[in-house]
């Protein structure tokens, strides 16, 4: 099915005429000419209208023709922007007209469906070398692995976790002490779910709060990512790239849900009558919620929303590795990174190759991760940069670094339908899942048993016969 899949997918590129929803911002250049007694090469990074990323690659560029002439080489380099709308349009068109650029940036779904038909490269070579190696921590590094090559490049990252309104710690009793030790607990895998609605209850029971754990209001990815937590922290995924389905996972998941609606802690309405301007304009960011399920940008968010200002957030939250079911389980954070990616044109010839490389491992200097990763809400990717004094200045960011050993992305699958393609890519599998949270928040509806059944019997369908394990 595989060799089939991709035979079908090569031919239906080579046959395609659509058009490209793609732009050049600079010439139409693509190859080496001659620059005086060395040679000038033009390489483009296609990318979508998120500047920062193809800003970061340009500069890069820029930096290597400086260390290329402090070598005594006359090679010089230059790297244009291709403004990318549509890359499933986009690929098949480059691939036809044999024009492809030498990098991209985007997720993986895309990068590894076109690393399957023999245009996007291992870069192993990239990701091992003396630089990376040094400054990316090892399991960030790996979220560019797909069939154990290194098809991307981590690019940037965010992480999804549970944010806590401090001032209701503070009116429950404790102290800034005993926060700080919470907080480290969870971290140890020692805070559970049962825990989190414990303190929620008791918030709301005071009069402190007025609700006690929210969540996002609409279908999206991070129930999928939460999900692990009833999976004991683990990515339900086997070595071959089949889905783990657990029926007691998502009942338990499930259960969760709707406890919090008869603990009175979760309104039952959650999922339909709120939206994201009432929660990150008002709910959020005025302590209205004991705490909720979410992400490392909510801090911007809510500061877009309701005015509040970086001090403001700083002081009043807290953010906490998603609790675990039950102790002994290891918290999780899931990410949905962005991947630098390089394609066989990047491999035209030894010095293209090399000076590729060179490329992005200058996108690793310090002021160019702190605009990637600061300045963009994204988790500091390196050491250096997580270390330095304006990440350290910033203290959500900070402290959101915490959880970066804890920070997993699903992985693509060489069968039909792979988790990636279920947990981001699959408006079916969203819908699946909010049918099944709506039913799980009516505690007048059918018993979670029943409602976790019918959710399978949907991803199933979804995911393709031989792509999934039912282990219970």
């Amino acid at each position: 099915m595989k060799k089939l899949s991709i035979i079908m997918l090569v031919l239906v590129l080579a046959m395609s005429s659509v058009f490209a929803g793609a732009t050049r911002e600079k010439s139409d250049v693509g190859s080496a000419g001659v620059a005086g007694d060395g040679q000038h090469y033009v390489f483009r990074i296609a990318a979508t209208d998120e500047a920062w990323r193809p800003n970061a690659i340009i500069e890069a560029a820029r930096r290597l023709n400086a260390q290329l002439a402090a070598e005594g080489s006359k090679d010089t380099v230059e790297v244009e922007w291709e403004l990318v709308d549509d890359f499933k349009n986009s690929f098949p068109l480059w691939i036809q007209e044999k024009n492809l650029p030498e990098m991209i940036a985007h997720k993986q779904s895309i990068i590894y469906k076109y690393a399957q038909a023999g245009y996007i490269v291992d870069a192993g070579y990239v990701v091992n070398d003396a630089t990376y190696t040094e400054k990316v921590p090892k399991n960030l590094r790996d979220f560019g692995l797909m069939d154990g090559k290194y098809y991307g490049i981590v690019c940037d990252t965010e992480a999804r976790f549970v944010i806590v309104y401090k001032p209701a710690l503070l009116a429950l009793g404790w102290t800034e002490d005993q926060i700080a030790a919470w907080r480290q607990s969870a971290i140890e895998g020692k805070v559970t779910t049962a825990d989190l609605q414990k303190l929620a209850k008791q918030a709301v029971d005071k009069g402190i709060t007025q609700y006690g754990i929210t969540t996002r209001p609409n279908n999206g990815a991070d129930w999928a990512f939460f999900y692990c937590t009833w999976s004991g922290g683990k990515t339900p995924q086997n070595e071959k790239g089949q889905n783990i389905v657990s029926r007691q996972a998502v009942i338990d998941a499930l259960t969760f849900y709707r406890t919090n609606v008869q603990m009175g802690i979760t309104p039952y309405n959650m999922l339909t009558d709120f939206n994201w301007d009432m929660l990150e304009g008002d709910i959020w960011p005025n302590g209205k919620s004991f705490c909720w399920y979410g992400i490392v940008a909510a801090k911007g968010d809510c500061m877009n929303a309701s005015g509040v200002s970086s001090e403001y957030f700083d002081e009043n939250f807290i953010s906490l590795p998603t609790p675990v079911h039950k102790v002994g389980d290891t918290p999780c954070c899931g990410s949905s990174p962005y991947l630098w990616a390089l394609t066989t044109a990047s491999q035209k010839d030894a010095k293209t190759a090399e000076y590729c490389r060179r490329i992005l491992d200058n996108v690793l200097d310090l002021d160019l991760q702190l605009i990637i990763s600061l300045d963009h809400a994204h988790i500091a990717i390196t050491t250096e940069s997580a270390n330095s004094e304006a990440y350290r200045a910033d203290k959500w960011m900070q402290a959101v670094n915490d959880f970066v050993p804890f920070m997993f992305k699903y992985q693509v699958s060489p069968l039909k339908e792979g988790l990636q393609d279920m947990y981001a890519d699959s408006k079916e599998y969203f819908n699946a899942v909010q049918e099944a949270m709506l039913k799980a928040n009516d505690p007048t509806a059918r018993s979670v048993e029943a409602i976790a059944d019918d959710f399978i019997k949907q991803a199933i369908f979804n995911m393709g016969e031989g792509n999934y394990v039912i282990v219970d």
